[in-house]
């Protein structure tokens, strides 16, 4: 496990192996490594030779609050590649940190590059399934990529502690659910095509009542929210400039005729700063909600059960993800057996 001193060596090692290029420059920044290690939140693990050199790392974030946990940035230096157990090292991390917070996290995920294969398949093979689809949400190597959402669910997540809700879908998610509740051996679910009646007069008082704010930190990420004045109805979101996207996109709303103009708002965003990819996760008990979506342009690309942890009611709720991307799909790909057959679902075919 890497100390707080580690920090300028796992830094330096991220930005010689994406040669200056990672677009998420907190990674490449000594200070903000150290305080990741130092918050708790973060766990870094360094490969080492018998020397004590250190030839790789990988990061694993952990949020106790929503019982989730995102592992990402697996870096070997190049000079090393093939020439030593990456896949048992990595596997071997997965299993120390997993360990350490058994029965206090209980989704492990990652956003997985469609560059190539082999992390696909790794991840596949500690039982982090593919259920999601990022069409063009990346940039590395200065070049666009599409990513894969790998999912892992301790067993209690998916059974004791899911919600009791049954799942009130459209037809356009209905194979996303079929696909998940085969891996995961799921329950029943409802078929809903409601209709969509907004009121022009409410429609017209929300847009009155619309104002943003915009925090902007250190390292470029625009943390926008857009909302309603004399209410608690809101959408807010991420902005990263390096790769043109919106995520970690929530809302909360009253009505239909203010979600209507909060998304409206959100895709106008997207316009004025160029946005090449946006995404939000939808309740998928809320079948109003997402049609309200799937209206502005947004499709379904993942079902994710269990996806979002209810402090009020203790259990997880599924969640349905919708996006919206620009410009030619990223062709340039390298697909693991697995993740094609998912793809098959969306009606994606990549060679």
């Amino acid at each position: 496990m890497a100390k707080p001193q580690d920090a300028k060596i796992i830094s330096n090692l991220i930005k010689e192996v994406y040669e200056g290029t990672y677009p998420y420059k907190e990674m490449e920044n000594e200070v903000a490594v150290r305080e990741m290690i130092e918050s708790g939140k973060y766990i870094f693990i360094l490969f080492m030779t018998k020397t004590h050199e250190i030839i790789g790392s990988t990061t694993f974030a952990v949020d106790l609050e929503r019982k989730k946990g995102n592992m990402r940035t697996w870096v070997v230096k190049k000079e090393y590649h093939g020439k030593f157990e990456s896949t048992k090292s990595f596997i071997g991390c997965c299993i120390y940190v997993w360990s350490l917070f058994k029965d206090k996290i209980y989704i492990w995920y990652g956003e997985v590059r469609t560059a190539h294969a082999k992390t696909q398949y790794i991840l596949d093979l500690i039982s982090l399934k593919a259920i999601g689809f990022y069409p063009n949400k990346d940039v590395f190597y200065d070049k666009i990529e599409s990513d894969i959402l790998q999912v892992s669910y301790n067993k209690n997540a998916l059974t004791k502690f899911r919600s009791k809700k049954m799942p009130k879908i459209l037809a356009e998610v209905e194979d996303l659910y079929l696909y998940v509740k085969d891996l995961y051996k799921l329950g029943s679910y409802k078929l809903k095509n409601p209709s969509i009646c907004l009121d022009p007069k409410k429609i017209a008082q929300a847009r009155k009542n619309l104002s943003h704010s915009v925090n902007i930190d250190k390292f470029g990420y625009s943390y926008i929210k857009i909302f309603l004045k004399n209410s608690k109805s809101y959408l807010r979101f991420l902005y990263t400039p390096t790769v043109q996207n919106f995520e970690k996109t929530e809302y909360k709303v009253q009505d239909l005729e203010e979600l209507f103009v909060l998304v409206q708002e959100f895709i106008k965003w997207a316009k004025e700063l160029d946005v090449r990819y946006y995404e939000i996760f939808v309740s998928a008990y809320k079948p109003r909600h997402q049609k309200v979506f799937l209206d502005a342009g947004f499709l379904p690309r993942g079902y994710s059960p269990s996806w979002d942890y209810n402090k009020q009611n203790k259990c997880f709720e599924d969640r349905i993800l919708f996006n919206s991307y620009k410009g030619e799909l990223d062709n340039e790909v390298i697909l693991f057996k697995e993740t094609k057959k998912f793809l098959k679902t969306l009606q994606f075919e990549f060679p």
